[in-house]
């Protein structure tokens, strides 16, 4: 799928790839960044989309937070 735009802080827009595939054993899709090791579930393609965004961001804000965010985009 295409780069999703992530707000972080309200100040930068990191664009980050973000995939969706379909779980067999629990029937539900899961979404996420392979390259942050961040994902997310929903009943739908859409709803696991909009819950890695939410991931992602909560994620990035966090590392931004504790000081750790430049080595994690390095």
């Amino acid at each position: 799928t295409p780069g999703a735009i992530i707000p972080l802080m309200g100040k930068v827009h990191l664009k980050v790839h973000v995939v969706a595939r379909r779980e067999a054993p629990a029937c539900r899709w899961v979404a996420g960044s392979p390259w942050l090791d961040v994902w997310s579930s929903g009943d739908t393609p859409q709803d696991a989309l909009v819950r890695a965004g939410e991931a992602i961001a909560l994620f990035l804000t966090t590392a931004a937070d504790m000081g750790t965010l430049q080595q994690i985009l390095a």
